[in-house]
């Protein structure tokens, strides 16, 4: 969600990237939405299309979770470039 335009995307855009069907999304997103991670933009010309965007709130917890991932791949890269150049 963070490298869509406007950080923005629509439901059916997310479940095909999350390759899930729209219904198991929408209620993963009415989670995430009452814990306050995302909020739904519906818009003003087609009450049909509803957009999602992170929260404040979701952009930082995303960004922890990402400097973690990171952190252990860091941590992890000796031993993979070990593994690999057995290969």
């Amino acid at each position: 969600m963070r490298a869509a335009p406007d950080c923005q995307l629509s439901v059916g855009h997310l479940a095909d990237q999350m390759l899930l069907q729209p219904h198991s999304t929408s209620g993963l997103l009415n989670r995430l939405e009452a814990i306050g991670m995302v909020e739904r933009l519906r818009s003003g010309s087609d009450r049909r299309r509803v957009g999602i965007r992170l929260t404040a709130e979701g952009r930082a917890l995303l960004s922890s979770l990402a400097n973690a991932h990171r952190a252990e791949l860091a941590r992890l890269r000796p031993m993979l470039d070990n593994v690999v150049s057995r290969l």
